[in-house]
C-alpha cells in the first residue's frame, strides 16, 4: 500500500505546516523551515516493507533538521540512506558536511542531530531501516556518516540502480520482488560502506550475496564478448573459478547457464524492438555473443518455443 501525500491537495496557508507534520510522521520527528518566499510544494510517496521504509520525496527549497529536542520526543535507532536524483542537498552531521548532487548517496544516523538543506527543487529516494539491519560495526558506520558517496564509484554504482529499481517496483505495486530487492540493497550498502572503511560486513551470507550481485552486473556489461567464460569472469571479480562456480551453484544454476539466459533475454528484447526490425537475426545474435547461428537458433527455440525469426514475426504481428 502506497502512502502518497501531496501539498497541492492542501490549502495554501496550511501547506508548509502540513508538510512538516507529514515529514515527521513518515520518518522521524523533524523541524522544518522555509528558505524561500515562493509558494511551497512537495510530495512524498512511501512504502513499509516490514521494518524498512522506502520513500521518494520531491519538494521545493526548504530546511529539515533533526534537533536534540526532536530526538527527545522520539529516539529512533534508525539509519537513513538518501539517493539524490535531482537538485542539490547539503547534509551536516557530526561536524561533517556533504554537498550532494544527482547520483550521490549518503548515510545519516537518526539517533544524532543532523541538518539537510535543499536550496533548490529536488527529488530524493530514501531507505530508512533499523541500525542493526546493516551488518557493519557501529564504529565503521560512524566513519562514513554524512560523507558523499558518488553513485559511479565501485559498489555504489550498483546501489543506486537497485534502490531506484526498488522504488519503481513499489510504484507499480509489484510485490513479487520488492522484499528481495530491499534485501539486495542492504547487502550492497554493507559492502559499499565496508569498502570505504576497510571493514568487512560481519554477515558472511550478506558478503556472498553482494559479491554475486556485483558479478552478475559485470556479466551483464560484457555479454557481447564471445570470449566471456568463467575464467574471464572470475579474474575480473578477483575470485577463483571454483569459488565463482560455488556462488552460482548456491543459487541453483551455473555460470554458463546464467550467461546464456542473459544473452537470450537481450536477443529476445532486440528481436521484439521495432527500431531494430531492419537488423538481421544473426547480427542481433552476434551482438550478444552468439557466434554460431545454428547454435543460437537451437538454444533460442529451446528457451522460447519457436525459432528467433518466427518470434520476431509474431512480435511484429502483435504490434500491428
Amino acid at each position: 500500500m502506497t502512502d502518497f501525500l501531496r501539498t497541492d491537495d492542501v490549502t495554501g496557508a496550511d501547506r508548509f505546516e502540513t508538510w512538516r507534520r507529514w515529514v515527521s510522521a513518515t520518518y522521524v520527528p523533524l523541524e522544518c523551515a522555509r528558505v524561500s518566499r515562493e509558494p511551497f510544494r512537495g510530495q512524498i510517496a512511501s512504502w513499509a516493507l516490514g521494518d524498512l521504509r522506502v520513500s521518494r520525496v520531491a519538494a521545493t527549497p526548504h530546511l529539515a533538521s533533526r534537533t536534540r529536542r526532536m530526538i527527545a520526543l522520539r529516539e529512533d535507532g534508525l539509519y537513513k540512506v538518501g539517493l539524490l536524483t535531482r537538485g542539490s542537498c547539503r547534509l551536516i552531521q557530526d561536524g561533517r558536511e556533504a554537498l550532494l548532487r544527482p547520483g550521490d548517496l549518503a548515510i545519516y544516523d537518526c539517533r544524532r542531530p543532523y541538518t539537510m538543506s535543499f536550496p533548490e527543487p529536488h527529488d530524493m529516494s530514501i531507505l530508512m531501516f533499523p541500525c542493526d539491519r546493516l551488518p557493519l560495526p557501529r564504529a565503521a558506520v560512524d566513519r562514513v556518516l554524512a560523507t558523499r558517496v558518488p553513485g559511479s564509484d565501485g559498489t555504489s554504482s550498483l546501489v543506486a540502480p537497485f534502490l531506484l529499481q526498488l522504488v519503481a517496483h513499489l510504484e507499480k505495486e509489484d510485490g513479487s520482488v520488492t522484499h528481495r530487492l530491499a534485501g539486495n540493497v542492504l547487502d550492497l550498502l554493507a559492502t559499499m560502506f565496508g569498502e570505504r572503511t576497510a571493514v568487512a560486513p560481519d554477515d558472511p551470507a550478506a558478503v556472498r550475496r553482494a559479491l554475486l550481485l556485483e558479478v552478475r552486473a559485470w556479466i551483464d556489461a560484457h555479454l557481447g564478448d564471445p570470449a566471456l567464460d568463467p575464467a574471464m569472469i572470475a579474474a575480473a571479480s578477483h575470485v577463483s573459478v571454483r569459488y565463482l562456480h560455488s556462488l552460482f551453484h548456491a543459487e541453483g544454476t551455473t555460470v554458463a547457464s546464467w550467461v546464456r539466459e542473459r544473452r537470450l533475454e537481450r536477443c529476445r528484447r532486440d528481436l521484439e524492438d521495432p527500431a531494430l526490425a531492419g537488423r538481421c537475426v544473426h547480427a542481433v545474435a552476434r551482438s550478444w555473443g552468439f557466434d554460431d547461428p545454428a547454435h543460437f537458433s537451437k538454444v533460442f527455440k529451446a528457451a522460447y518455443g519457436e525459432p528467433p525469426s518466427e518470434h520476431r514475426r509474431q512480435a511484429c504481428a502483435v504490434r500491428q
